[in-house]
């Protein structure tokens, strides 16, 4: 008969990850699933009233400006990125390349407003307000 002495058996064993303590914290999870939850919320709305107007739906299509959309959503994914990037150095303990980084970022941020606002002051020239749609 083999006998084990306590001293023998392993004292730490790896804890198995629980679902209260997910990577990042609940707390942005929580903030996630809000966020997706609007987002639903806002996208059964449009497919709701393009059903209910198609023909004023086409109409109001036909005045957005895909270009300018496109070019916003790359600006705010590149900084995006740029400010997970500079998360990582700075917790590598590269500041100098961290503030390069954020500096990136919020240029593409400042592009972003500039863009969103030329493309807002388009739409006010064309007598377009949120009322008018």
């Amino acid at each position: 008969m083999i006998r084990a002495d306590a001293a023998d058996l392993p004292t730490t064993h790896a804890a198995p990850r629980a679902l209260a303590y997910p990577p990042g914290g609940l707390l942005v999870w929580l903030f996630i699933l809000m966020e997706l939850g609007v987002f639903l919320a806002g996208l059964i709305g449009v497919l709701w009233l393009r059903a209910d107007d198609p023909q004023a739906h086409a109409v109001g299509r036909a005045q957005l400006s895909a270009g300018l959309a496109t070019l916003n959503t790359v600006l705010l994914l590149t900084s995006g990125y740029l400010a997970a990037l500079a998360a990582h150095r700075a917790e590598a303990g590269a500041g100098r390349a961290a503030a390069r980084l954020l500096g990136g970022a919020l240029a593409l941020g400042v592009a972003f407003l500039g863009v969103k606002g030329a493309e807002y002051a388009d739409k006010l020239a064309a007598g377009l307000t949120p009322g008018t749609s």
